[in-house]
């Protein structure tokens, strides 16, 4: 059957899950036994993890919180990838520890996660990280910096003016671009 729910996996993301609909219990049970079988490649494991956690949002939970505490950064990141799909406060929150990631691409799709969400209430956390010495290399920003700007650019408040102001003195251009973005929707609400 393993080899059966493996061949779905050829399908886009969407016929998946309506051919996984069919397949009840059985093929979510299976989905993660494969997404944890240390036996299989990257990309099935990717895969079953990512596929459950759209099909069955409730029933992944369990499985998503495993993957998010994986030694596999891949199996973090395939889990954030889907945490949306559930609980807004859990994912926020998944999304929030993940910030703090040894890997910059697991790192990178929790502020994804927190962009998508609009997660005002973990703009602290992501103000903090524009600064934090892993998002630099030899001085230098990491992709990761322009996407948290955007996040923040996104979510915005007049009372964050300065801050953005400061941006524009960011060595990255894709800072600067997202301050700028923040600041013209401060002006056009005056």
């Amino acid at each position: 059957y393993k080899d059966e729910v493996k061949s779905i996996f050829k399908h886009s993301p969407s016929k998946r899950s309506l051919i996984f609909k069919s397949h009840g219990v059985r093929g979510k049970q299976t989905l993660a036994e494969i997404a944890f079988e240390k036996t299989e490649s990257l990309e099935v494991r990717w895969d079953a993890i990512v596929t459950l956690g759209r099909i069955d949002p409730k029933y992944a939970q369990p499985h998503l919180e495993k993957a998010l505490i994986s030694s596999d950064w891949f199996m973090r990141n395939a889990a954030l990838v889907v945490v949306s799909y559930g609980d807004r406060t859990w994912a926020i929150q998944k999304a929030r520890l993940a910030l703090h990631d040894p890997a910059l691409v697991v790192r990178t799709a929790a502020v994804k996660v927190l962009h998508d969400l609009r997660a005002i209430e973990a703009k602290k956390t992501l103000w903090e990280k524009m600064s934090s010495s892993e998002n630099f290399k030899r001085g230098e920003s990491l992709w990761i910096r322009p996407i948290i700007a955007n996040a923040l650019a996104v979510m915005a408040d007049p009372a964050e003016k300065k801050q953005f102001e400061g941006m524009l003195l960011d060595r990255d251009p894709g800072v600067q671009s997202a301050a700028k973005i923040a600041l013209a929707k401060f002006s056009i609400k005056n």
